[in-house]
């Protein structure tokens, strides 16, 4: 699954002092604004290894919440319908996807690697990229017999490509890094 691509739109502006001023928020009397004026008052070499000590002894003590302050958006190209199902699985994670009745079998498949390279004569690359090629031709026929496209959809494969934007903060970035194989987390 490595010809999609993963794009940086948008991140809270300096996560790592957002977060670390709402942790000490949490513990101090002044509040988190005021915290994130003292700490750029700092230098930046000052500011930063406050930042991460705090950082630090927050997530080392569960206090995950903090992660919680900084949200990052993506936008995925390509990706299978399939690994969309997979992705939008996270409840803390929000997601804006292409419509699959926008999809065209011009955009193309992907096709697993046990297909691709098939074991058994069952399984020939030709044989099933032509199935998928006419499911999309029946979706167009349902879809002119007046059939709704949000009805005829449904008989369009998961390996269908299509785009997605992600917003994600960093507690769930790191979840789906612990849970994750970070071989495969890393080929991203």
């Amino acid at each position: 699954m490595s010809d999609f691509r993963v794009k940086l739109m948008a991140v809270t502006e300096d996560p790592q002092l957002i977060a670390a001023a709402g942790a000490l928020g949490c513990f101090e009397e002044d509040a988190s604004y005021e915290i994130l004026e003292k700490l750029l008052a700092l230098s930046p070499e000052e500011r930063d290894k406050k930042s991460k000590a705090v950082l630090k002894n927050s997530f080392g003590v569960g206090h995950g919440s903090i992660g919680d302050q900084c949200c990052f958006i993506f936008s995925i190209e390509d990706l299978p319908r399939a690994a969309t199902l997979q992705l939008c699985l996270p409840e803390f994670m929000a997601h804006l996807q292409q419509s699959l009745r926008r999809a065209k079998p011009e955009r193309g498949f992907h096709m697993p690697m046990l297909i691709e390279s098939p074991l058994s004569p069952l399984f020939s690359g030709v044989e099933v990229d032509k199935v998928l090629k006419e499911s999309f031709q029946f979706y167009s026929e349902m879809a002119r017999s007046g059939i709704p496209a949000e009805d005829a959809r449904y008989l369009l494969p998961l390996y269908t490509r299509t785009n997605i934007q992600t917003a994600v903060n960093a507690r769930e970035l790191c979840h789906l890094w612990a849970m994750s194989d970070k071989k495969a987390f890393l080929q991203w």
